[in-house]
């Protein structure tokens, strides 16, 4: 590695190593047993790994740093992922139907987030979900999660949020939106009324997000929509 690379590379290990749960410990972080945990995986209830950690290298299901092999490392998983394995175990680690169960609160727990955030949902990322009365539309909800719960089981999400719930999922995608749209992707002047507005879109984001390690943020929702909007607009 170049030496700008290898400084990279270890502030990103160091943020992952420090943020995120290695698989060997993940039963005791999530106050679960080594059985239980291997129930869960046995029921595919189990995320995929946020990040994978070689020697050299770092993995995750949004960003490769360095060679990464296809095979090996070392699994770790952001703190989402550890309530997650909490809830399962709430619902019942030897469950048939653990995976179904876990993706049902997720559906009841999502629609439950656009209603609450309904008058913007519909203007900002989520338009696409309800009538044109503003109804929320069972189909297209239905087709959002299994879209959402997907993403989520190929551990993409895992590197975003805080938690895996709807009111996460809405929020984050929600007030990215509606920055994009207000600022027009940074390229429009902004009013004092608008300054604070930004202001808080911003702040609603950057508490539901994950820092991303240093690698992933200048070119994830955190750089591009918290760091890159702060800095052009001084908020």
């Amino acid at each position: 590695m170049f030496d700008a690379d290898a400084d990279l590379f270890a502030r990103s290990r160091t943020y992952v190593e420090a943020i995120a749960t290695p698989r060997e410990a993940l039963a005791a972080a999530s106050g679960v047993s080594d059985r239980e945990l291997a129930a869960i995986e046995a029921a595919a209830a189990l995320p995929a790994p946020t990040y994978v950690l070689f020697e050299n290298a770092i993995r995750s299901p949004i960003a490769v740093l360095g060679e990464a092999p296809n095979e090996g490392g070392r699994a770790f998983y952001c703190p989402s992922v550890v309530h997650w394995v909490r809830r399962a175990k709430l619902i019942g680690v030897d469950r048939s139907d653990l995976l179904e169960q876990l993706q049902a609160w997720f559906v009841h727990d999502f629609a439950a987030a656009l209603e609450a955030q309904a008058a913007d949902a519909r203007l900002h990322a989520w338009s696409h979900l309800f009538d044109g009365n503003g109804t929320l539309v069972a189909a297209a909800r239905a087709e959002q999660v299994r879209t959402l719960c997907a993403e989520w089981m190929n551990g993409g999400w895992a590197v975003c949020l805080r938690r895996w719930n709807g009111y996460h999922v809405v929020t984050k995608d929600l007030e990215r939106a509606r920055i994009g749209a207000l600022t027009e992707d940074a390229t429009r002047e902004l009013d004092a009324a608008e300054r604070q507005t930004l202001f808080d879109a911003i702040e609603r984001l950057d508490s539901v997000m994950l820092p991303f390690a240093p690698h992933e943020r200048p070119h994830g929702t955190p750089g591009l929509f918290v760091d890159r909007m702060r800095a052009h607009y001084g908020v």
